[in-house]
């Protein structure tokens, strides 16, 4: 009867869950059939491991059995396999090969042994003390085959047909791993073993324009660019569109047509009268004062786009590139090809969203987009001025309103000042009815709106198509940026940026008439479905939670962006923090991996730290495993391997010849900084002992990550180089950055926190670390300066310690913590999380004494949301795809906690309750899912029924579930 009503109560919680949706920033309703194209995740891979048979009384031999169904007969496999003796491999009874030589690995393709329906890998291995294989069967859209705890072993003689697919192996043993995953870098990685094949992958990197760069990068870099093309006849109309980093000129047939000095805007020319029929050439001179150069261009030649920057173009670093360089019939053979950085908006080094005057951008036409006309909510002043104003409360019912200007001369313009309701990403759309005048600032915070607004536009409205149009400059932070044309009765719009505030001003006019006037928000966001969920007794964190997942989505544009309003960019660390917001609230798949892709380097040899900082290098790593974890796209994860590899190699030149990261490269590479947190002493370009040893940790992290991943695609050898660099650096780490009197690694939280993450802090370093610095009071929550505003701390970084927190079994000081920052921000009216906010700023008012750059809406700042779905709800993912995970809630004084956490195979739902020392978890586990669930207690009842359990360390009694199904687990005192 218990177990009924927990599951009932269960049942009425995730109910209320959906309504709990709406209530917190949930996307808003949109066209159902307008979803981008995604393409579905992969069951999968599996990391190879050395396995033997449990009893090892078969006198030097041993027999090993994989069962594996196949939907369709391959065309083809790949069979690598290794042995420490000679022996035989089998498959579905069939020979397919000799083990000759011992520990060597050699390749097979049995795909003409292999049939639909359910298939049998067997090997025996005779004649070694110690009869072991390591074995990796890929096949073409499968889940690749790897040796691991799944696979039957028997030691000894087999009487029957042992290899063939309708024996019964039930009375085997389960394989034993003697080498895992965690250890498969051993020095007895088989000689000979293979890298895995590479796999093609098809991700759109752009709209067919895209910056483009010299594979070879220098500060301070002239470079020449070209590409011909030909015309059979000679369009009508034809403009050029170009800028470059930072200034060029550019040539259509030898002659210059457009000029420019900044990289963020575009030049669009009228190109038809230097266009030919037969070949024709558009060239570039490009010239970065400070860094490396680039360029993006194309010509529309009648609506067809001609010559558009991307990797079929030509370039030269060459002083003198030679005579008519810039001419059609010039011969570019020894030019080189060009490297590109992504498209148009995705340039993963600058702000690419703030590229104005591109055409088509303003309107915004990405395939991935959607865009919804949102009405304004509230109308917080009026000031009619010299002019007048009436029926501006109805701007929020989707009226117009009527506004008369003042005469000519006045200085005291009709304003009125609207509010959208949160933070947006997207324009403001003004419409009118006759002709009017009407600047337009937009702000996230009031203050930025009323007095320095970011984008700042003046339009001139006319609905006479007979009315020649007027240009209209349009400002960001005060800086002219773009040219906007009105179109007779056409809505304009301001530069797309985040905002939730906007200044309408209504400057004299000489005819002084009165006209209607309309206001609306074009907000443009990513249509993806929050799969995930997340309700509890404490209101203020579900709100954080639903606040955090609305952050991380409104930065999902055609990146997943740092911040709507500032950047606007793809900053590895920024998307380590949303990424797993956006894994636990949506589970998306298609715009993870395309910006994963585009952030990696898209060279054969990385050149530059990704986005410039050693440690968003090792921040990109940690971003693919968790994507991994999360989605388990094995094909995506081959794609990604050359890359991977590229980005170890380039981050092991930091290292010093004991282990140590010593900052080596940008020695090399100008473009390089050091960043660690945006606070005092760790901040950008600030190369001290602090910031290099958090930098020297989160690289330990990262080469054990990478060695997980090297593991997981069957790429021993370099899963055995990435092991050897964790433990030379760990040992190197605990050597020199430990502080052997207080036993921590500094007096910082990031430096701490990092040793912990990384696996370098002992458990009595932990110990030590909690009581010095991470315990709320602590020195290591003490300011580093007197002043207010000294930030111990950002949002970004707690990210990181939340989870160490909660780990050293202190998850109500990680709620504080909350509560004190996210919780603060709430309180202070956000609807979506800053960029800075200190728990310890010490005055009730000081997170919103931002400054007016700063972003009110940046997704490093999600955090929150991560943590309390997979430490406060408790759901953990452990291998590929969810395909194991941990169910351990801490509720820290919650009286209950309930979601859904999104995985391929569909959602994992979790009820946990607590009452009189007791902890009663609901759970439904879907197909594929093995899940390890932990309750506070000595005893474990499952559906009502005592079950053997196991302990771990932090006093929990754990249970696996393997089957699909609704179970009720129960911790008793």
């Amino acid at each position: 009867m218990f177990a009924s009503n927990f599951v009932r109560r269960f049942f009425v919680c995730l109910a209320s869950l959906a309504a709990c949706s709406a209530a917190f920033a949930s996307p808003p309703t949109v066209d159902p059939t307008y979803v981008p194209a995604c393409p579905q995740p992969g069951a999968g891979s599996s990391a190879p491991a050395w396995i033997d048979a449990r009893d090892q009384n078969g006198g030097g031999s041993a027999a090993f059995r994989r069962a594996f169904a196949l939907t369709d007969a391959p065309t083809w496999t790949t069979l690598v396999v290794a042995a420490s003796g000679p022996g035989e491999i089998f498959v579905n009874g069939h020979s397919a090969g000799r083990i000759e030589q011992s520990r060597q690995a050699r390749q097979y393709d049995v795909a003409t042994l292999l049939h639909p329906g359910r298939n049998v890998l067997a090997i025996r291995v005779s004649g070694a003390s110690d009869p072991s294989i390591i074995a990796w069967l890929q096949i073409p859209g499968q889940e690749p085959i790897a040796t691991n705890g799944s696979w039957r072993a028997h030691s000894g003689s087999i009487a029957g047909n042992w290899a063939g697919e309708d024996f019964s192996d039930s009375s085997w043993t389960a394989a034993k791993e003697i080498l895992g995953r965690s250890s498969a870098a051993s020095p007895q990685v088989p000689d000979g073993w293979p890298a895995p094949p590479k796999a093609r992958l098809a991700l759109s990197v752009g709209e067919g324009v895209n910056w483009i760069w010299a594979s070879e990068t220098t500060d301070k870099q002239t470079i020449y660019l070209r590409k011909t093309f030909d015309l059979a006849t000679l369009p009508t109309k034809a403009t050029l569109s170009a800028t470059a980093d930072d200034g060029y000129t550019a040539y259509v047939n030898g002659v210059a047509a457009a000029t420019g000095s900044s990289w963020n805007i575009v030049q669009n020319e009228d190109v038809t009268r230097l266009l030919r029929k037969g070949r024709n050439v558009l060239a570039m001179r490009c010239r970065n004062e400070a860094g490396a150069a680039g360029a993006v261009a194309q010509i529309d030649a009648d609506g067809k786009i001609l010559a558009p920057t991307d990797l079929s173009w030509r370039v030269s670093t060459a002083p003198n590139p030679g005579v008519d360089w810039n001419a059609a019939g010039f011969n570019d053979a020894d030019w080189s090809g060009p490297a590109t950085s992504g498209g148009l908006r995705s340039d993963r080094y600058r702000s690419a969203g703030q590229i104005n005057g591109w055409p088509g951008l303003v309107a915004d036409k990405s395939q991935c987009l959607a865009h919804l006309d949102l009405p304004v909510a509230a109308v917080l002043t009026v000031h009619p001025g010299a002019g007048a104003i009436s029926g501006a409360e109805g701007l929020a019912r989707g009226e117009m309103m009527t506004v008369t200007p003042p005469p000519a001369g006045s200085t005291d313009p009709p304003t009125v000042l609207i509010d959208f309701g949160k933070e947006l990403n997207g324009r403001v759309r003004v419409t009118s009815s006759g002709q009017a005048v009407v600047s337009v600032g937009t702000g996230e915070s009031v203050e930025e709106a009323q007095t320095r607004p970011w984008v700042h536009a003046a339009f001139t409205l006319n609905p006479d198509p007979a009315v020649p149009p007027a240009n209209v400059v349009n400002k960001i932070g005060s800086t002219p940026r773009q040219e906007i044309t009105a179109a007779g009765a056409s809505p304009l719009y301001t530069t797309i940026t985040g905002a939730r505030y906007a200044l309408l001003t209504f400057p004299p006019a000489g005819n002084g008439s009165a006209e209607r006037i309309g206001i609306s928000f074009d907000h443009v966001y990513y249509p993806v479905t929050y799969n995930g969920s997340f309700d509890c007794s404490g209101e203020r964190l579900t709100r954080m939670w639903y606040t955090g997942a609305y952050t991380a989505h409104l930065c999902m544009q055609d990146d997943i962006w740092d911040g709507v309003k500032r950047d606007r960019g793809l900053w590895s660390g920024d998307y380590e923090a949303s990424g797993e917001t956006i894994a636990c609230a949506f589970g998306d798949l298609f715009l993870t991996e395309r910006s994963i892709w585009r952030l990696g380097p898209q060279v054969p040899v990385a050149k530059h730290h990704i986005n410039g900082i050693p440690g968003y290098s090792a921040s990109w790593i940690r971003i693919l495993a968790n994507h991994y974890r999360n989605l388990g796209d094995s094909a995506f994860l081959l794609a990604c391997h050359d890359t991977l590899l590229s980005t170890v190699d380039y981050m092991r030149g930091d290292l010093d010849a004991g282990g140590l990261f010593q900052n080596l490269q940008p020695h090399n590479d100008k473009n390089d900084f050091m960043y660690c947190d945006w606070c005092p002493g760790v901040g950008p370009n600030e190369d001290n002992p602090e910031s290099r040893a958090i930098t020297d940790l989160y690289y330990i992290e990262a080469f054990r990550e990478a060695g997980y991943l090297f593991g997981q695609m069957g790429d021993l050898k370099n899963a055995a180089t990435c092991a050897k660099l964790v433990d030379d650096m760990t040992a190197a780490a605990r050597g020199k950055l430990l502080d052997t009197q207080s036993n921590t690694y500094g007096d910082r939280i990031q430096e701490n926190t990092r040793a912990i993450l990384a696996g370098v802090a002992t458990s009595d370093q932990q110990a030590a670390i909690y009581a010095r610095v991470l315990k709320l009071g602590s020195a290591g929550w003490v300011k580093p300066s007197p002043s207010a505003k000294a930030r111990v701390i950002t949002p970004y970084y707690l990210y990181f310690i939340e989870p160490v927190l909660s780990k050293l079994g202190h998850t109500d000081e990680a709620m504080q913590v909350a509560r004190d920052c996210w919780g603060a921000m709430l309180d202070a009216g956000a609807t979506t999380y800053w960029e800075t906010c200190n728990p310890h700023w010490g005055e009730p008012d000081a997170p919103m004494k931002l400054p007016g750059f700063a972003s009110y809406c940046h997704a490093w700042s999600s955090g929150v949301t991560s943590w309390l779905t997979e430490w406060v709800l408790g759901v953990r993912s452990t291998g590929p795809a969810y395909r194991t995970v941990v169910i351990a809630p801490d509720l820290a004084g919650l009286s209950w906690a309930a979601g859904d956490v999104p995985t391929p195979r569909g959602a994992i739902r979790v009820h946990a309750s607590a009452a009189a020392g007791w902890l009663s978890i609901s759970a439904q586990i879907p197909d594929g899912t093995t899940a390890s669930v932990g309750v506070p207690g000595r005893t474990v009842r499952v559906d009502g029924k005592v079950v053997p359990s196991r302990r771990s360390a932090d006093g929990r009694a754990f249970v696996t579930l393997t089957a699909p199904g609704c179970y009720v687990v129960e911790g008793c005192p």
